[in-house]
């Protein structure tokens, strides 16, 4: 994935627009963002694939990514759209197990991605790990929603 340099406060802007994001304690978000190296894709281009190893945790600046899974027949399921503000990869950082879905841009996309070391350096402090705690039970009460 080619890096990009994006203005800090236009970044701040777009990822205060998630809840999750916003409610972080400030050091907290900028330590993040800090942490993060911006990268940019074309639409169509992979952020992951099913069955890879995390290489990160990611925030969706500007653009929009499609999430979805292959069925063992082959026919592709489109899960959600994931918006600017959204962070997501979390499941796959933390456990080390591989992604569990596709996720590609829908159109041009900038992302922010924290690799593993940083990823794990962060949830060593509990404020973060509550909110990769609190990110982890919304999804979970999406899904069951749905059901």
């Amino acid at each position: 994935m080619p890096s990009i340099a994006l203005p800090t406060a236009s970044i701040a802007r777009v990822l205060l627009l998630n809840p999750w994001f916003a409610a972080l304690d400030a050091d907290t978000r900028n330590d993040l963002v800090a942490a993060a190296e911006p990268v940019q894709l074309p639409r169509g281009g992979v952020v992951f694939r099913q069955g890879e190893l995390s290489t990160g945790f990611y925030g969706l600046v500007h653009g929009a990514l499609c999430v979805s899974t292959v069925s063992e027949t082959g026919r592709e399921a489109v899960l959600t759209v994931l918006e600017p503000g959204h962070w997501f990869g979390e499941a796959s950082a933390l456990d080390g197990l591989p992604r569990s879905h596709d996720v590609v841009a829908c159109s041009d996309a900038r992302l922010l991605r924290v690799g593993r070391d940083d990823f794990n350096r962060l949830m060593l402090r509990s404020g973060f790990a509550r909110a990769i705690a609190l990110l982890q039970a919304h999804y979970l009460r999406t899904v069951f929603a749905m059901l």
